[in-house]
């Protein structure tokens, strides 16, 4: 019997030209076909048949495709899968809906596409783990998430792996966005991309790069090649080779390539092989600059740039050049090379082998030049020793201002009497004459009538 629409039957059932009323249910279940063939815009709401449930959706003709396009309901309740082709859905409302050789296995989870992929996330009621696509990836953890890529693993709750190759977000939270071989294996552990690092801690974050390692909680590397942040709270920024210890929390190196910091809170900007240890030291960059002032709980020694520079003491400064040392607290060395800052508060601004030994002694420039006096001082030129408190070298070469506030204005002069001014030659070019005198102890005048020189004792 051809297949006759039900209004069609209704009609004539109401007309009485057909059948009678108590064969019409019969008639329409025996001519209903359960099987719709393909087409655009066929929309199915509520279906019930004499068979259940189930319909069939298939292609003839124009429709195309064939028999791998069919989907039928999964083995989980409420689940759908396309057959086939492999797929499983066997949790409760999961779906497998293409690909081939999908599994979705437990509560809510969720395959896209793909081959080989696996969603079996479930944790104390949640499961709603999901692989959209990609190859032999793995969501195991609930409401774990991986976007793509191959041979990638979610397997915690709400780990996230968005694609790449052979990533892994294995804590709570965890994340990695994409690259190669990434491991997030702490809390809330980030990995952006790159190959080969790893985030192994709470909160640690990886932006990208290769082979860099944050292990400490709240760690972070932001790029570069094998950077290591071994403490809590530290950072770097970039660079290769850099190296915060597991000692320097709150630690920080901006870039550059084989810099260690040790010490809580210290901080290298950047340069090569540089070395900070204890706390709150600082090196602006250049390269094999040491700072490690400490005392009590104050550090905070600075070498700003430079090469082979040792800042030592507490508060101790240094500004470039190279192979200076200052080893004292608040020792100061502007730059130059071989410069020694080696006592309280002493200072070398420039020069070369010049020492500031004294306590707040001086040296401004020149050359193999030693201020060894407390509050002693050497303006410049070379070989001057000023080894008296408070003596003073303007300048010139190898003096010795041993006497207390002796001052030197010569060379080759060595003092012998405390606070006396030594010269080679005095030249006075303006003198007070007689008339304009009063006399006073100390001073020095000429006589007009003789034009002798007076000196009043």
């Amino acid at each position: 019997m051809a297949i006759i629409p039900k209004y069609q039957l209704k009609e004539l059932f109401e007309c009485g030209d057909l059948i009678s009323q108590s064969s019409m249910t019969d008639l329409i279940d025996s001519t209903y076909n359960p099987t719709l063939i393909a087409g655009g815009n066929v929309n199915i709401t509520c279906v019930n048949t004499p068979s259940g449930p189930q319909i069939t959706i298939s292609s003839t003709g124009g429709g195309g495709g064939g028999g791998s396009s069919i989907i039928v309901p999964g083995a989980g309740s409420c689940s759908t899968v396309r057959c086939g082709v492999g797929n499983v859905a066997s949790g409760q409302g999961s779906a497998a809906l293409s690909g081939c050789d999908n599994q979705a296995l437990d509560l809510f989870s969720f395959v896209g596409g793909g081959a080989y992929n696996t969603a079996s996330g479930y944790y104390m009621g949640f499961g709603s783990s999901a692989v959209v696509a990609g190859g032999s990836n793995q969501a195991s953890g609930a409401v774990s998430f991986v976007g793509g890529g191959a041979c990638n693993i979610a397997s915690e709750m709400t780990s996230f792996v968005g694609g790449g190759f052979m990533n892994t977000a294995s804590c709570s939270g965890s994340f990695v966005g994409a690259g190669q071989e990434n491991i997030a294996s702490g809390t809330s552990a980030f990995i952006g991309s790159g190959f080969g690092n790893t985030a192994s801690c709470c909160y640690t974050v990886i932006g990208g790069g290769e082979c860099n390692t944050a292990t400490e909680d709240a760690a972070a590397v932001l790029s570069g090649v094998k950077n290591s942040a071994f403490a809590k709270f530290s950072s770097i920024q970039g660079g290769e080779c850099n190296n915060i210890n597991a000692t320097a929390c709150y630690g920080a190196i901006g870039g550059g390539k084989f810099n260690f910091a040790t010490g809580k809170n210290d901080t290298i900007a950047g340069g090569f092989c540089n070395f900070t240890a204890n706390f709150c030291n600082f090196i602006g960059g250049g390269s094999c600059n040491s700072a490690s002032g400490y005392y009590g709980t104050f550090g905070n020694a600075v070498v700003v740039g430079g090469g082979n520079n040792t800042a030592t003491g507490v508060a101790s400064f240094i500004g470039g050049g190279g192979n200076n040392t200052a080893s004292f607290p608040v020792a100061f060395i502007g730059g130059g090379s071989q410069n020694t800052a080696s006592c309280y508060s002493a200072a070398v601004m420039a020069g070369e082998g010049n020492t500031a030994s004294g306590y707040r002694s001086t040296v401004v420039a020149g050359s193999n030049n030693m201020a060894s006096g407390c509050w002693s001082f050497i303006g410049g030129g070379g070989c001057n020793t000023a080894s008296g408190c408070y003596s003073a070298i303007i300048g010139s070469c190898c003096n010795q201002a041993t006497c207390s506030c002796a001052m030197i204005i010569g060379t080759c002069l060595t003092s012998d009497k405390d606070n006396t001014t030594f010269v080679n030659q005095l030249s006075i070019k303006n003198i007070l004459n007689e008339s304009n005198c009063c006399n006073l102890s100390g001073e020095i005048y000429r006589c007009s009538t003789t034009n002798a020189l007076y000196i009043i004792p």
